[in-house]
């Protein structure tokens, strides 16, 4: 799971507190049960325990926790498949309408999507940071719009990138992974296409829209993907055999490949062993001390380290393999 951080929002946090202050001052009374949209005579509901039973998705369940400052809240959305689309004028069709400002949003591993208008400015413009899971396909429309971020990064699952989903970012850095195969034309609009560096695999879809959005410092150290071949079954031990990658990046090959064996197939950090295995020219690995006929699965990436910095190929395929 990757972090994305969004610049410092002290100046707003504190407009926030003397918007708070103004209203107690005022003779309003603010708890952590209310809204300051709500104070202001908002329609929607102002308890954040309100929605606490709806479920975002079919399959998906919500929780909260307090943030920094007591009008913070902190969102996580956990369990298995895609969360439903939100209205993006009605704030009462979501879950977590009560929340005063959110300050961080975690997407659990086995999540497959954001819903559109999950996040948007239009209710949560102060998000801090987001946590995307390797289960992420899709980002829907004005999924997280104008949360200030400095740099954005995605699983190498993901695949499609909505309208306006980051729409207004101040973005710095933009990692955009092979896999991708759809991104809305206004998908980042507002980022500055002069100053913004864009990190892609060398002629992936992602490098050509990037090209035709017009961004100036496209940098194209993503390294070529690879396969498992097979996982061969030994007692409690799995051994593991990959497509060798030649390329060349910057005059150098690719610095390894990255392997994850897990008893859950959607790699959570719990169910799951990682191994980096250096040298282009490896093609197999042993993997010892799992448990007995156990259901594995298995998937690798390549890597690329080039000044001191990580650049991943996509996931491979998943495959699985029993252990004897």
């Amino acid at each position: 799971m990757e972090q994305y951080l969004r610049k410092s929002t002290h100046l707003r946090r504190c407009l926030a507190l003397v918007l708070t202050f103004s209203l107690v001052i005022a003779g309003c009374c603010i708890s952590a049960e209310y809204s300051y949209a709500a104070a202001a005579g908002a329609s929607y509901s102002s308890s954040i325990d309100d929605g606490i039973d709806e479920k975002p998705g079919a399959d998906l369940k919500w929780s909260y926790a307090d943030g920094t400052y007591f009008y913070e809240t902190k969102i996580t959305i956990s369990g298995t498949g895609n969360m439903y689309n939100f209205s993006a004028t009605d704030r009462n069709q979501l879950p977590w309408r009560g929340a005063d400002i959110i300050e961080s949003v975690t997407i659990a591993e086995g999540v497959t999507s954001v819903g559109n208008n999950a996040f948007s400015d239009e209710f949560f413009p102060e998000i801090n940071s987001i946590n995307l899971p390797n289960s992420l396909i899709t980002i829907g429309d004005n999924a997280f719009s104008a949360s200030s971020f400095e740099w954005l990064g995605f699983s190498e699952n993901t695949k499609k990138i909505g309208h306006k989903a980051f729409n207004g970012t101040d973005l710095e850095r933009l990692t955009l992974p092979e896999s991708l195969t759809s991104i809305a034309d206004d998908a980042f609009n507002g980022v500055d296409v002069n100053t913004c560096k864009v990190y892609v695999r060398k002629g992936s879809y992602a490098d050509k829209w990037a090209k035709a959005k017009g961004f100036k410092n496209i940098i194209r150290y993503l390294p070529k993907s690879t396969s498992v071949k097979s996982v061969k079954s030994a007692k409690k031990a799995l051994t593991v055999k990959w497509g060798k990658v030649t390329e060349k990046i910057e005059k150098k090959r690719i610095t390894g490949y990255y392997i994850q064996v897990s008893t859950s197939p959607y790699f959570t950090d719990k169910t799951t062993k990682k191994y980096y295995v250096k040298g282009y020219n490896k093609t197999s690995k042993k993997i010892t001390g799992l448990k007995a006929k156990t259901k594995y699965y298995v998937r690798i990436q390549t890597y690329n380290t080039i000044k001191n910095t990580k650049y991943w190929g996509k996931w491979s395929a998943v495959k699985t393999g029993k252990t004897k």
